[in-house]
């Protein structure tokens, strides 16, 4: 890989000489650059304009596109409000609006007249009553897109597509939160999201997202590395997704243990069933480097004991500012219970841990910086100095 793009794969024979084309040979398309690159939280730093679609022969669609229009005004930066930005109707857009700003469109590709034109443009995009994106296709009317590409009427800025298969699953788009992205040290904001109308919770909209390659492409899936016989569910405070990616984080680094977070990345309500590509563990990963440190069973139990408190809302931070981090650490290597009833520091029912051993212990960097700063978290690994030494190269 150089650049973001393959350009040899396989076995050589022999002496291989890899080089790129010469300027002038590279796609024709837009490449991410500073203030160009994403992900969908940019486009909130320059000025932009937001446009609901009002081409649809139905007054309750064009009504709700307005309505999701203004949501984003009012909140769509983590609640945040914003003053001064203009809301017009698709065709109140002049070629002026189009050359000063950052674009948000809201509607269908029939009830919206701009992302009707750019719809065909765009790498993962509404056609034939669906999402589609590479082999991938998601349908439904209350199936919904919210995408941040460089704008085809003008490549110079931005534009952010909030549709819907139809103005259905539109509710809630522009406005979504999404999972830790922005909060947190070490968690990536994806370039686009696939929505429907599903909840679990306060976060569980997502069924898929996108980061796109340094051209604006969908990125190559890699190679396969298994296969999923059922689904795999985030439901339930011991999710079966959380204790997969902790056993794979186990095995890929030879550690002893795992520890991470069930909720700091960006994968979907389930993983389904069929072949787990590297492009999709990545991405089940939030893309974060893996650290590795050692620690004794007792210290082990200590941080679990934190992330426990955390996670049941005795402090009052997670449950109350931050609902996403309720849920115990997922691990693997062993397995422990807890009783909500019991002092701290006896709460944790260990098995499979000696306390006075020590072990190799394999963590992603969101665990880490949660852990030592305290961000949503108590600081749950600070008892262990050198893990600041050691989180700052990969393990």
């Amino acid at each position: 890989m150089r650049e973001g793009r393959r350009i040899f794969r396989g076995r050589p024979a022999g002496e291989l000489h890899l080089e790129l084309g010469r300027a002038g040979s590279r796609s024709a398309g837009p490449r991410k650059a500073h203030g160009l690159s994403g992900p969908l939280g940019d486009i909130y730093y320059e000025p932009f304009l937001i446009v609901f679609g009002s081409q649809s022969r139905d007054p309750e669609e064009t009504a709700a596109n307005r309505r999701q229009a203004e949501a984003i005004r009012l909140g769509g930066l983590r609640g945040m409000r914003f003053y001064g930005i203009q809301v017009k109707s698709d065709r109140e857009v002049t070629d002026r609006d189009i050359e000063a700003y950052h674009l948000i469109l809201v509607g269908t590709p029939t009830a919206n007249l701009l992302v009707g034109k750019i719809n065909p443009r765009l790498p993962i995009r509404i056609e034939n009553g669906a999402v589609v994106f590479g082999d991938q296709r998601f349908a439904g009317d209350d199936v919904g897109l919210r995408v941040i590409y460089p704008n085809p009427l003008n490549p110079k800025k931005y534009v952010v597509v909030c549709a819907g298969v139809t103005y259905k699953g539109l509710e809630g788009l522009g406005t979504l939160p999404l999972q830790n992205f922005g909060w947190n040290r070490g968690v990536a904001e994806p370039d686009a999201v696939v929505t429907d109308g599903r909840t679990f919770g306060q976060y569980s909209r997502l069924l898929a997202t996108i980061i796109f390659n340094h051209e604006w492409q969908l990125e190559d899936p890699g190679p396969v590395v298994g296969k999923l016989a059922s689904p795999l569910s985030r439901q339930g405070a011991e999710c079966s997704w959380g204790d997969f990616r902790a056993d794979v984080l186990r095995e890929v680094t030879g550690a002893d243990v795992a520890l991470l977070e069930v909720d700091d990345h960006v994968y979907p309500i389930e993983l389904p069933a069929g072949e787990i590509t590297h492009q999709k563990l990545t991405l089940a990963n939030n893309r974060s480097p893996i650290y590795t440190f050692s620690a004794t069973g007792a210290q082990i139990k200590f941080a679990l004991e934190h992330s426990l408190q955390r996670a049941i809302g005795e402090t009052g931070l997670a449950s109350d500012w931050f609902p996403v981090m309720r849920r115990p650490l997922a691990v693997a290597g062993f397995t422990y219970g807890f009783l909500r009833k019991r002092p701290f520091g006896e709460r944790i029912i260990l098995q499979g841990l000696d306390p006075q051993r020590t072990y190799r212990v394999a963590t992603t960097e969101h665990v880490l910086t949660q852990a030592l700063l305290g961000n949503a978290g108590e600081g749950y690994l600070g008892w262990l100095p050198t893990i600041r030494c050691v989180g700052m190269s990969e393990g």
